[in-house]
């Protein structure tokens, strides 16, 4: 599962001169059981709001020492005064027995991807697109002066993705940098969709032609993808 080694390979090289923050079971946020309501007059600001970059994105590997913990590259929570550009990207590292199942991998991927919608951070309201792939965070007055953090919700992300025994390590990374490309960003994340998409296209069977293939602009952008697809077919 080297597919997503690119754009793994681009965020941990931006994130390499942040604060790294090792995971610590003890210190996730506190939950809820469902979304919590803040209206906008209970808001302190929203990370991604006011149509600012929103990008959310899900990066999978096997062979990579991926370490439990959260980068936060620019402000985290407590000091934040307004609205902020904003994105979480989730690198997963598999145990390499969790893509052995050729006709299996793409459920298994995407029933690891769906547990961010399980991950409720008491304080805070988390707004998912499935469509647009965008990730918008608001917080409440009262959950900043409560001392809420990037740190800790990331923490609670680990938490989420590690329920599931295929799960090996998480690595969170949050982007709140307004100098950020997150431009860039957004199109390596839809890349990353498109990869783990077409995964489900090339086990479900295909005709081998490049001409005609609809798969053929992410094959020959992502190394292995192309590969993968022939060798599926023969």
């Amino acid at each position: 599962m080297e597919l997503y080694n690119e754009f793994i390979d681009d965020i941990l090289k931006k994130a390499e001169n942040s604060a790294f923050y090792p995971y610590n079971p003890s210190a996730v946020c506190d939950r809820t059981d469902s979304g919590t309501l803040i209206l906008s007059k209970e808001a302190a600001f929203e990370l991604g709001g006011m149509g600012l970059p929103a990008v959310n994105s899900t990066l999978f590997c096997t062979n990579r020492d991926i370490k439990d913990g959260v980068f936060v590259l620019g402000k985290d929570i407590g000091s934040l005064t307004a609205d902020t550009p904003y994105a979480r990207a989730a690198i997963i590292a598999l145990d390499e027995k969790a893509v052995e199942d050729d006709d299996g991998v793409y459920r298994q991927l995407k029933d690891i991807e769906f547990a961010k919608y399980h991950v409720f951070p008491k304080g805070c309201l988390i707004r998912l697109s499935p469509e647009s792939r965008r990730e918008q965070i608001r917080v409440s007055k009262k959950a900043v002066k409560d001392g809420l953090s990037l740190k800790s919700i990331g923490f609670t992300f680990i938490e989420e993705y590690k329920k599931n025994p295929s799960v090996k390590a998480v690595t969170v990374v949050f982007i709140t940098d307004p100098s950020f490309d997150y431009k860039k960003l957004k199109a390596d994340s839809e890349k990353a969709f498109a990869v783990t998409e077409s995964l489900n296209k090339i086990f479900d069977g295909l005709e081998i032609s490049c001409d005609t293939c609809e798969l053929k602009a992410i094959c020959d952008e992502v190394e292995g993808l192309r590969q993968l697809h022939f060798g599926k077919e023969k």
